[in-house]
């Protein structure tokens, strides 16, 4: 699950414009954030769900133990504390960026591998049925503006 995480953040923080929407940061969106069928709305949360820590226990790459709500739901606090730090904190008291991303790294797989090892290519395929479906949900929300924009071009 570290992996997971550490390869998230990593791709968010060496791009400004994906940690700014992650963030939902206003002064870079700006009114985007406003409009009705934002891709924000239609992404709903940045976050790695309870549905997703589910598919990740059936395939053997978390612990069964957790509760996948509780789990996620504590992800989402460190991850948008991890994007968010330095709206409360200067940069210069916190520890460097890389070193708070592998330590948390670290603690997701002490705290979420299952004892008896973690079936990583089983985690693997959960991420790729899951990036798969986002990226067909994608297609499919792009076919629809295009057509919404075809007809009201019609009107």
């Amino acid at each position: 699950m570290g992996g997971v995480y550490r390869a998230t953040f990593r791709a968010i923080n060496s791009r400004p414009l994906a940690a700014s929407m992650m963030r939902r940061d206003r002064r870079v969106i700006g009114n985007y954030l406003r409009k009705r069928d934002n891709l924000f709305a239609w992404m709903q949360s940045g976050s790695l769900g309870a549905d997703f820590i589910r598919a990740l226990q059936a395939a053997g790459a978390v612990r069964q133990n957790i509760d996948p709500a509780m789990t996620a739901h504590i992800i989402d606090m460190l991850s948008y504390g991890h994007l968010t730090i330095e709206d409360f904190k200067p940069r210069e008291e916190c520890p460097p960026y890389e070193a708070v991303l592998e330590a948390l790294a670290a603690m997701m797989d002490r705290l979420l591998t299952p004892e008896g090892g973690v079936n990583n290519e089983a985690g693997r395929d959960v991420v790729r049925q899951i990036v798969g479906a986002a990226t067909v949900k994608l297609e499919q929300a792009k076919q629809a503006k295009a057509v919404k924009e075809a007809s009201e071009s019609r009107s």
